[in-house]
This record gives C-alpha cells, sequence and structure tokens, in this order.
C-alpha cells in the first residue's frame, strides 16, 4: 500500500500535542473501506508528547493525542480516525450483527414451532398440551381439568415432563409430614375431584414409568388413558415403587398394553428418547415444570381453578369457530 501525505494545513497543535482533522480522517477513513474498519481497538489513554513518545501514522505524520487505531486483522493497516467516528461504527456493527442474529434464531424457532406446531395437531385452537409427571400432586388433581377440556371438546394430548430428575435411582424418603395449607389445599381440591389421596412415603426417579407411558401413547393409543390412570393411582392412592418393572407391568397388562412390545421399546431406549424428546418440546414453549398446559391462547403453568379451566375452554372453542 502506498504510503500517503497529509498536508500542514490539515494537522493541528494542541497544548496537549497534535491532533488530525476531521476532513484529513474522513480521506483515511475511506481509504480504510469497510473490510479494514471490521476489528477496531483503542489503544492508549489521554497523554501528551512529554509523557508519551509520538507514533507515526499512515499519513507519515506522528501524534500522540488521544486518538484510537484501526487495523485490519493482519495487523498492516494503521490509520488514526476521531474517537466519535469510531464509536459511531463499532456502534453500527453491533447492532447489525445483534439484529442479524436476533433474525436467525427467529427464523430458525419459527421453522421448528411450525414443525412441532404440525406434528401435534396445535394449528389447531382446540388442541391442548399438557405436560405432567406421576408423582406430582399437582398432576394427580390436574387429571380432572383434562376431564373439564374434554368435556367441552378439547383434545388433550399429554406429555410427559420428569419433574425431579435430581431424585436418584431408588428414589428417597418424601420427608416431612404433608401438613400445612398447600397440602390441605391440594387434598381439598382431589376431594373435590373425586379423587383418593394418600400421601407416599418414597418419592421414586419416575424416568422408566414415563417411558412406558409414553411409548403406550404412541404405540397403543386405545390403551394409554386407563395405564396413565392407573399410574397415578399406583403412586398417590396404593403408593406402590413406579421404579419397579413389575408394578408398571403389572398395570400395563390390565390396561391392554402389549407387554413384550412395550419392554422392546423400553430395552432399545425407543420409549426413554420419547421422553426427552417431550421435554425438549415443552421447554422450546417455555415449560419448567408441571403441571402446564399449552393452549391456543399461551402456556399454563400451575394448577388453577376449575372455573378457569371452564373459561379457557370456552374461549378455545370461540377460536375454533
Amino acid at each position: 500500500m502506498s504510503r500517503c501525505r497529509l498536508d500542514a494545513s490539515e494537522v493541528e497543535t494542541t497544548n496537549k500535542g497534535c491532533g488530525i482533522r476531521d476532513s484529513a480522517i474522513r480521506c483515511l477513513w475511506e481509504l480504510a473501506s469497510n473490510h479494514a474498519r471490521r476489528d477496531l481497538w483503542y489503544r492508549g489513554q489521554q497523554s501528551n508528547c512529554s509523557r508519551r513518545p509520538p507514533r507515526e501514522t499512515l499519513a507519515g505524520e506522528s501524534y500522540c493525542c488521544r486518538f484510537p487505531e484501526c487495523c485490519n486483522r493482519d495487523g498492516r493497516f494503521l490509520t488514526p480516525c476521531s474517537l466519535w467516528s469510531l464509536r459511531k461504527s463499532s456502534d453500527k456493527e453491533r447492532c447489525f450483527k445483534r439484529n442479524r442474529r436476533q433474525q436467525f434464531h427467529e427464523e430458525h424457532k419459527g421453522k421448528k414451532m411450525t414443525a412441532i406446531n404440525k406434528s401435534h395437531g396445535l394449528d389447531d385452537p382446540t388442541t391442548v398440551l399438557h405436560w405432567y409427571d406421576f408423582i406430582c400432586p399437582f398432576c394427580y388433581v390436574g387429571q380432572q381439568r383434562n376431564a373439564i377440556l374434554s368435556s367441552n371438546g378439547l383434545n388433550v394430548v399429554e406429555l410427559p415432563f420428569q419433574a425431579h430428575p435430581d431424585i436418584p435411582l431408588g428414589g428417597i424418603p418424601a420427608g416431612r409430614q404433608r401438613s400445612g395449607q398447600m397440602y390441605a389445599m391440594l387434598e381439598r381440591e382431589a376431594e373435590e375431584a373425586g379423587l383418593q389421596l394418600n400421601w407416599p412415603q418414597r418419592l421414586p426417579n419416575t424416568r422408566m414409568a414415563l417411558a412406558a407411558a409414553e411409548w403406550t401413547r404412541q404405540h397403543r393409543s386405545s390403551s394409554f388413558a386407563q395405564f396413565n390412570k392407573d399410574l397415578f393411582e399406583a403412586h398417590f392412592v396404593m403408593n406402590e415403587d413406579l421404579e419397579d418393572p413389575a408394578v408398571i407391568d403389572q398395570h400395563a397388562s390390565e390396561s391392554g398394553v402389549d407387554l413384550p412390545a412395550l419392554h422392546a421399546g423400553l430395552a432399545d431406549g425407543t420409549a426413554m428418547d420419547a421422553v426427552t424428546a417431550s421435554e425438549m418440546i415443552g421447554r422450546k414453549y417455555g415449560v419448567r415444570g408441571t403441571p402446564a398446559w399449552l393452549f391456543a391462547q399461551g402456556l399454563i403453568m400451575g394448577l388453577r381453578p376449575a372455573t378457569d379451566f371452564e373459561r379457557l375452554a370456552n374461549e378455545a372453542m370461540r377460536l375454533a369457530r
């Protein structure tokens, strides 16, 4: 690159050192082009000639004022520019890159969400996704909320979501006595819903039970509703261990599930993968725990009063008209 010289009229001297006028800066900035401006950094603090030796610029002049330096990636191009111009250019570039990243993620997410919507029927406002876990007492009572939605003409798709993946295999003791305002509310809600509630003494790891239920929903849909109901009762009524394969097999057999096919799905990992996929879908929509319902109107987290579900069902049916 040929070196260009600045006219003496383009250089001024201040009491803090030498400076370069904006007209010269604009000329050098045009020479730099967009490619040379890409990687900029600011060197040095405010100084003067007595405290800092001057640096040679592209124009062959020297300066020691508070000027940032512009350099390309190989470090061969060096030119002073105004701090205001540098800041303005850097802000524009950061804003442009940020907007491009946001646009890419929104487009990418939009394509994924469209595919998920189609696969689960969410383009239909009468479809509701419900994420549950067998050890969640709110999900146990939530069965009655699902019945309200179904009775109003909505299609409820039940999906597994392990609320406590931190529980190790073998389970943990339930701990302190179930007492207090929350437990009293749950017992009252269960009684109003016609559900028997016997608090279990242990909390199992429910991954295998959720995998068995999800496999049944996908491959033996006619048996899913009864199987799902039985596994909830196994935990909250009979206090059975949902980690015990014999317990799962017993309820699966009573519900009409093909046990050899279920065992094959659990053995080859497809059932477990189905749970993981369900949780990933939930997280994409903002699900962080159970119970959760995804309506056309939005996501509902936690157990709401039955009247709220009546209202939500009516709104969803109005949207479908």
